[in-house]
């Protein structure tokens, strides 16, 4: 008589369960990365119409100015959407993009004068250097990019980000504007 050997009873088989999480939780990110994309594509339109209309203006509404624009709490996919999305917009380009890594201090015993990584500060969790066309109200500016960075963050995560600058999602409107505190350089 064959004697079966028990097999070991794996507690930890759940895979098919987390799986199906996966797949229910992909369906509303899918719907929220569309949303966005189409918010961006009519950005996109508008904002080009109103550069085409500005050409044939005969006093021109270009005001140049450049902003820096500091990320807090970003991962590196939404930083490099909300950067995209910004050079993608006419009438705005990303001129450099800083994550604020701190030197080492090996490299600050060497060059202590030297700076890594641009002008980040110890600490900072970066920046964007974000030219705009029109800029003659700097604040109405950051506004927009404030909204826009909203909706990446809404788009990335299914919440919006907490304007009170500890970076935890809120349960708030995609459109509430967070502190950005960009300033014009």
């Amino acid at each position: 008589m064959r004697t079966q050997k028990k097999k070991p009873q794996n507690k930890q088989r759940r895979p098919a369960q987390s799986a199906w999480r996966r797949f229910l939780r992909f369906w509303p990110a899918c719907g929220r990365w569309l949303g966005y994309g189409a918010w961006l594509l009519a950005e996109v339109a508008l904002n080009a119409g109103g550069m085409t209309l500005d050409m044939f203006r005969p006093a021109s509404k270009i005001y140049p100015a450049v902003l820096r624009v500091p990320l807090s709490h970003m991962t590196s996919a939404e930083v490099a959407v909300f950067a995209t999305s910004i050079t993608l917009t006419p009438g705005t380009l990303v001129l450099s993009i800083d994550r604020g890594t701190v030197p080492s201090e090996a490299h600050s015993e060497v060059h202590p004068e030297i700076p890594v990584d641009g002008v980040s500060v110890a600490g900072d969790d970066g920046f964007l250097l974000v030219h705009a066309v029109y800029a003659e109200d700097s604040d109405a500016v950051r506004e927009e990019l404030d909204v826009m960075l909203n909706k990446v963050l809404w788009a990335s995560r299914g919440q919006s980000y907490a304007s009170d600058g500890t970076g935890k999602a809120t349960d708030g409107a995609a459109d509430t504007p967070t502190d950005t505190e960009a300033e014009t350089i």
